[in-house]
């Protein structure tokens, strides 16, 4: 049978959101709330060790109202990429149900 689980590969989601604190040299706010989201996946190579890779967006509409044509700033695309390795290995648990 095919698993996901089996093959090393895990599947990752994220979303939440976000606020900026921006700085009176260019922006009249004091505070713009916004939101993020994003997906990847884990590559195991073993039990101590994977590689990562996600990408997503953010979306906060903040603009920079002092500058010359009010740009927009914190919108667009996320891309992220990892290695992560474990020193303390987990225990693997199993749970048998019959």
């Amino acid at each position: 049978t095919y698993s996901n689980l089996s093959l090393g590969i895990i599947d990752v989601g994220e979303g939440g959101f976000v606020v900026l604190f921006p700085s009176n040299e260019f922006s009249s706010e004091t505070s713009v709330f916004g939101g993020y989201g994003l997906f990847g996946f884990e590559l195991f190579m073993n039990n101590a060790s994977n590689y990562s890779i996600e990408i997503g967006d953010i979306g906060t509409g903040a603009t920079a109202d002092k500058n010359r044509g009010k740009p927009i700033y914190s919108n667009g695309l996320l891309i992220s990429v990892g290695y992560r390795y474990t020193f303390q290995q987990k225990q693997r648990i199993e749970i048998v149900i019959q």
